[in-house]
């Protein structure tokens, strides 16, 4: 739309000033506008006004900077939409009354003007601008000068007279130096100096910034190192954790064996392998393994008799009235959660080494790692000790540890500049909060969700939040790299996108936490893993995992590792009947501290060391030690460490007398007789008593009092096990009978209200039908300012001449349609009930002359069918007109222009349709103004309707040349607008 809009009270006020009066020089922006068309239309009158107009802008400048409540209050009322421009003005003008001599009559014309185009907000920089043309007007050059505190006199003075003896004030013609003070406490030291368009800056934290930027390029190096990764394939990511499986087998042999120095071993056999494999044996897995199968088939076959030996010991113990019968072992998930604990902190201190594969780093967007993969199973791990339902105070207070450990990390981060790659989880967000997010979520869905519904309730709530990611644009959202500043929901939208995904991960921890806990484990692992697999199996097919999302394919997959994961644990501990080295039990008790300290650690050494260099050839010449290098230098020291140990043990045996060997002797076994006396006492005693308690009862010995007690035990077992079965099949049926209840209960009064709903909307359609009013329909009928019982009883001719004489004292349109001209129009308008119309304009461009110009407008047809019309009358319509820039802004919110309306009632009798067309009148704070077109414009748009619409009707002489070009463009309008040309619709429209 080729128009242009000069407001009036700008146009008066640049009407003042003469073509001689320039501006000093050009501001920018709408309030430069302002500033310029006051200053010129100021100084076209006389320097007095130009002063005048200037004591009246500092007056008010002084007073919405002054700080206190009603500078605030002011500034509000300045750009509170709601009030008229009227009272603002107003207002403005009281306060401006109030000062000496009143205000300049151009400062209020200026105001006037603010407020008539709603640009009120500007008036602080309108005001600033005015002032600095009258300062380049009078030649003064301001300097300044800003501190982060105040500024001593003496240094004031010294300083002021230093830059007025300057180059710099002696150039550019300047007459006169204004020096002013600001105050900015965020250069924390010294000062900075603006001159014009030039600065000097001897501020502290201009220093800072300089030595920061000595260490942004690593920092960026190191977060683009990071960034970018695709991951590996699945099945090797779980090669390298079955290497934890083969590493636990192996150390529990080993502990079998009779040898003095396997407690030592156990950190080297647990830890060494899995480090290896992540490390430098990540593609050799292969040899790694043999190597580790070959010392589990040495071990396990010499370990086999002291294992039957072991077995036998165990199973007395067992025997041992003293030994609980029916406890259930959790060892082998004691030692799942120290594997995945090691498995992540391994990760997250090689991952800033080059020793590393990339393809163990978090993926950027899609992909699966193996780092990905520890994130998701911390979440499930999480999840198999949070079972039961717990009262929300306890719940919050093991969120609060989370959170603060996710607020301080956030500070360490932010205040150290530490390299960090926000696309993991967002600028502010870490997987502490997100842990601390998951877990009142994870309580609520066990007080809902039944415990046998657990994986369904996983699922299902990974595959309904993959369905919104793919059918919104909420995906496309959380992956892209555009973030709002000004917005926390965007700052972090990967970590608040992904709690979903990460709460399906924890209910997938709840319900191994069950199943473990269950009788048959084995079964149910078993037939978790086929299911977890076979899904995740046939979602990669289709879907890409994502942690950064934590979609469906990654909800899947963990789900499925973990519990195959699992159950590799209970088949190593059940198959090997042995219990998880104490170094396990250790990590999985303290795994929080764990996790802690590996961040720290991986914090410190990234800030004291330039990790990316390590292993490479810096270009400083300085030697760096490889991978490989380090691997064979700790390798010799530990043998060197062993050689001197052995050499200063033997040093000290052969350094011994033949007496101080003798009395050593002599003192460990006097100590050894000492703690056998002491055990047998004990033995003894013990003894005693069970006799004592065996004749007391009327038994023969003490192994009839230990049957006796072993049959009680398994009496008492089985009471509590039928009892808890007969109270948990009594909760299943309370529960079972109440939910029918309610389930009925809700559906008899949705019944109910569905009956109510139904009859409401029977009445509602009689009564719509009774009052003859269509739908919501804004349209008032024919009835409503015409009595139609009464003119039907005239001939058409009378009757067109009273429609016509009707309308004539109105503002609105009015024309008398035959019915068959009617209705081929409206066959036209079903099959093309949407146009545009070019309406011819006039306007003037800078030079003052008129230009010929075009308004476009859309035009929809609208059918109102009438209820009890005749079954021959056809359906009545509205046309409606509305400017296609104020469409396109609004949509079906868009006030029409124009709308014209198609009166069918005396069509089936007379043959007539009439025309009525109402134009809209604009809306201004809410009082209603002019007409938005003139009536000689709707005319013109009524014509062109009735001519392109005309066109299956048999056209005049005249008209048949038009008919064939009107008839393409409206078919290439609706149904082929690649071939709709706005240039011949202009053509056709204008010869109309």
């Amino acid at each position: 739309m080729a128009s242009r809009f000069v407001p009036r009270a700008l146009t008066q006020t640049r009407g003042y000033a003469s073509q001689a009066v320039k501006a000093p020089r050009q501001l920018e922006g709408i309030a430069g506008k302002y500033a310029t068309a006051a200053y010129v239309s100021a100084l076209s009158k006389s320097d007095k006004t130009l002063a005048k107009v200037e004591t009246d802008l500092k007056s008010l400048d002084a007073i919405l900077k002054a700080g206190n409540e009603d500078s605030a209050q002011f500034r509000n009322f300045l750009s509170n939409p709601t009030l008229g421009a009227g009272v603002r003005t107003q207002a403005i003008n009281d306060i401006l009354s109030r000062q000496k001599g009143g205000a300049d009559e151009i400062t209020k014309n200026l105001f006037a003007t603010l407020a008539e185009n709603h640009r009120l907000g500007f008036t602080e920089k309108v005001i600033e601008g005015f002032l600095e043309l009258v300062s380049a007007h009078r030649g003064e050059v301001e300097i300044v000068v800003t501190s982060a505190k105040p500024l001593d006199k003496s240094i004031t003075s010294r300083l002021e007279s230093a830059l007025k003896s300057s180059q710099f004030a002696k150039s550019d013609g300047a007459k006169s130096l204004k020096v002013s003070y600001k105050i900015n406490e965020s250069l924390l030291g010294g000062f900075q100096v603006d001159l014009g368009d030039r600065s000097v800056d001897l501020s502290v934290a201009n220093r800072v910034n300089k030595l920061n930027a000595l260490l942004r390029p690593y920092k960026s190096a190191k977060e683009q190192w990071i960034a970018h990764q695709s991951g590996g394939s699945v099945w090797h990511i779980n090669a390298v954790c079955g290497v934890a499986l083969a590493s636990l087998a192996l150390c529990v042999l080993i502990d079998r064996q009779p040898l003095w120095w396997r407690t030592g071993v156990h950190g080297a056999v647990l830890l060494f392998p899995l480090l290896a494999a992540t490390t430098v044996f990540a593609d050799h897995l292969l040899e790694l393994y043999i190597v580790l199968g070959a010392l589990i088939a040495v071990y396990y076959a010499a370990g086999a008799k002291s294992s039957a030996q072991n077995t036998s010991e165990r199973d007395e113990r067992t025997k041992s009235p003293n030994a609980p019968l029916h406890s259930p072992s959790l060892s082998f998930l004691s030692a799942y959660r120290a594997y995945m604990m090691i498995i992540t902190v391994i990760c997250i201190l090689a991952v800033d080494f080059h020793v590393f594969p990339r393809q163990f780093a978090k993926c950027e967007t899609w992909g699966t790692s193996l780092m990905d993969l520890g994130v998701g199973s911390f979440a499930v791990s999480h999840g198999t000790v949070s079972i039961g339902r717990q009262p929300w105070r306890k719940t919050f207070r093991r969120m609060l540890p989370l959170l603060v450990l996710g607020a301080v990390r956030v500070a360490l981060v932010k205040g150290t500049e530490y390299p960090e790659h926000v696309s993991e989880y967002g600028v502010h967000w870490n997987f502490f909060i997100t842990l601390a997010c998951v877990l009142p979520a994870m309580d609520a869905v066990q007080r809902v969700v039944p415990v046998t519904l657990f994986p369904a309730a996983a699922v299902f709530i990974s595959a309904a939040f993959e369905a919104v990611l793919r059918s919104t644009h909420l995906q496309d959202w959380a992956v892209s790299d555009t973030r709002d500043a000004h917005s926390l929901v965007s700052l972090n939208k990967e970590g608040i996108v992904s709690l979903v995904g990460y709460l399906a991960l924890g209910i997938v921890g709840l319900d191994l936490g069950h199943v473990i806990r269950a009788r048959n484990v084995r079964n149910a692992l078993f037939y978790r893993c086929a299911l977890y697999w076979g899904l995740f199996l046939i979602a990669q097919q289709m879907l890409a995992p994502s942690r950064r999302l934590a979609n469906l394919p990654y909800v899947l997959w963990n789900a499925a590792f973990n519990a195959s994961f699992i159950l590799a644990f209970y088949a190593i501990s059940n198959v090997l009947a042995a219990d998880v080295p104490h170094l396990l039990k250790l990590i999985n008790r303290r795994s929080l501290v764990v996790f802690l300290g590996a961040n720290l650690a991986t914090g410190a050494v990234n800030l004291s060391l330039r990790t990316m260099d390590c292993g490479t050839k810096m270009s400083s010449g300085r030697p760096v030690v490889s991978p490989q290098s380090r691997l064979d230098l700790l390798i010799s020291a530990n043998r060197a460490y062993a050689t001197d140990s052995a050499v200063t043990l033997h040093d000290a045996i052969s350094g011994n007398t033949a007496a101080q060997q003798a009395r050593q002797a002599r003192a460990q076994a006097h100590a050894k007789n000492a703690v056998d006396q002491k055990r047998d006492l004990k033995f003894a005693e013990y003894a005693a008593k069970l006799k004592a308690k065996a004749e007391a009862e009327g038994l023969a010995s003490v192994d009839e009092l230990r049957a006796k007690v072993q049959e009680e035990e398994a009496k008492r077992a089985e009471e509590q096990r039928l009892a808890f079965e007969r109270a948990r099949k009594e909760s299943i049926e309370k529960q079972m009978s109440a939910e029918q209840e309610r389930t009925q209960t809700i559906a008899e009064r949705d019944q109910a209200l569905q009956e109510r709903l139904r009859r409401q909307r029977a009445e509602a359609e009689k009564r719509k039908l009774e009052s003859g009013n269509v739908g919501n329909s804004p349209i008032k009928p024919l009835s409503s300012f015409l009595n139609v019982e009464k003119i039907a009883g005239q001939s058409p001719d009378v009757i067109s001449q009273l429609w016509t004489t009707y309308h004539t004292m109105s503002n609105k349109l009015s024309a008398v349609v035959p019915r068959e001209t009617y209705e081929g129009m409206l066959e036209t308008a079903r099959e093309f009930p949407q146009f545009v119309i070019p309406l011819p304009k006039s306007e003037k461009n800078d030079k003052g002359e008129t230009t010929d110009a075009y308004e476009m407008y859309f035009m929809q047809w609208a059918m109102l069918p009438q209820p009890g019309a005749p079954a021959s009358a056809p359906t009545q319509s509205a046309v409606l007109f509305t400017p296609l820039a104020e469409y396109k802004l609004r949509q079906e919110f868009a006030q029409p222009a124009l709308v014209l309306t198609n009166y069918t009632d005396l069509a089936p009798e007379k043959g007539l349709v009439l025309l009525r067309g109402d134009i809209t009148n604009r809306q201004h704070d809410g009082v209603e103004g002019a007409p938005m077109i003139s009536q000689a414009e709707a005319q013109i748009l009524a014509m062109c309707m009735q001519r392109f619409y005309r066109t299956t009707v048999k056209p005049t002489a005249d008209e048949d040349a038009g008919a064939a070009a009107r008839r393409e463009l409206l078919h290439n309008f609706g149904r082929a607008p690649e071939k709709f040309a706005l240039d011949k619709l202009l053509e056709v429209a204008f010869q109309l």
